[in-house]
Order: C-alpha cells, then structure tokens, then sequence
C-alpha cells in the first residue's frame, strides 16, 4: 500500500483514442518542448478555445492556433467547446459503467408512483381533465357537486363582490339625492362608471379562486415529487 501511495500518478485525458486526440498530442509535444507544465490540460483548454488560457503570455499561441485551426478546419469542428464537453461525458459514463456497482432492487419512491399514476398512457388525460373540471366548477360552479343551499367559494366571493358594489353604490346614490345632483350625473354615475366597471369587478374574485387552486394544485403536485 505504502508503494503504491509513493508512486507517481499519471493521469490519462479523457480524449484518448478520440477523433481529436491527435491534435491536442500535437499541441501537448509543443507545450513540452517549450518546457509548459501540465501541457495536457493547456492543450485540451486552448482546444475548447478557453478564454484565459487564450491570454496566457506563456505559451506559443500563435504556433497552437496554426495546429488547432488547421485541424478544426479539415475536420469541420465548429464548436470546439461542446465537442469537448460531450467526449468528457462520454468517458465519465464509460468509467463509470466498468467501476459503479449498482443494487439490482429497486423501489419506486412516492413520487414515481404518483408520476405514473398521473402521466399513465390512457388514464393520465382524463385524469387531467376531471381536476380541472373540478377547479372550474369550485371558480365558477353555483351549487357544490349540484346540491342545493350549497354554495361553492367561486359563488360566495361572488356573492360578496355584489354585496360591496350594492353598498358602494347606494351610498353614492343617496350622497347624490342628498346634494341635488343632476339627472344625467346620476346615470353617468350609476350605470356607466359603477355599472359598467362593477361588472367587471364581480368577475374579479372568481378568476382570483381560480387561479389559487391552480396554484395550490400545482404546489402539491411539486411536494408529492419531492417525497
């Protein structure tokens, strides 16, 4: 053991026996010959075109720049930097597959079980449908599940909305009666800007409702997920 912790570490580039392995060891035998430590690593970032390797005033850019577009040019690389990031995954899931042991068992977790009931192949959009039928009906339905003196939230705000316009509204009519205001200001009053603006404000508290249970559902949706 002790040897084996003595003995020198020798890293391998994951661009090994890679379709762009012959010009970062072109540029890795400059760097070394111009005395650069870790010319691997500074052969593979200025590949990617790496920004402060780039500036680097230690290293033969120009001379690299020569090999590195010659060979992106005869090959039709365009982006180096995603090239080089796709062959480092490619190694790190090979890697991986010969030395990651895996348990055989698996059990799906609350949240899988709820995505598959939910996203199933035939039930998964009816399923969809019916709970957004069910938000509408609570936002806009008039009767809970069709039972009578049962009213939904979406009604009772509704129901509300109207009892404050009503409010507002006579008490702006008897401060008119009170003060003689003329007829035409009167209706001005009363059946454009109060009627014509509250019958958009009564609409107001059911697309608040809504847009609650929308939000409340997708909430849950997220916690479930994450169980």
């Amino acid at each position: 053991m002790e040897k084996v912790l003595k003995s020198e570490r020798r890293g391998v580039t994951p661009f090994l026996n890679t379709a762009i392995y012959p010009c970062i060891s072109d540029m890795e035998s400059l760097l070394k010959e111009t005395g650069i430590k870790h010319s691997a690593f500074y052969a593979a970032k200025f590949f990617e075109n790496d920004g402060i390797v780039l500036k680097s005033k230690e290293i033969p850019l120009k001379k690299l720049s020569e090999i590195s577009n010659e060979f992106k040019k005869k090959n039709g690389i365009t982006d180096a930097e995603a090239l080089s990031a796709d062959l480092r995954y490619r190694y790190i899931t090979k890697l991986c597959g010969k030395n990651v042991i895996k348990n055989k068992t698996y059990r799906k977790s609350t949240s899988d079980k709820i995505d598959d009931f939910l996203t199933h192949p035939i039930l998964g959009i009816p399923i969809f449908l019916g709970i957004l039928a069910f938000i509408f009906h609570i936002a806009f339905g008039e009767n809970f599940l069709g039972i009578k003196g049962l009213p939904t939230i979406g009604q009772l705000l509704q129901d509300l909305a109207y009892y404050v316009l009503s409010y507002f509204k006579n008490t702006v009519q008897a401060f008119m009666i009170n003060h003689a205001v003329s007829e035409w200001v009167k209706r001005l009053v009363e059946e454009g800007i109060i009627g014509g603006v509250g019958a958009v404000l009564s609409f107001i508290p059911q697309i608040m409702c809504l847009f609650l249970f929308l939000s409340v559902s997708s909430l849950s949706l997220t916690s479930f997920a994450n169980v």
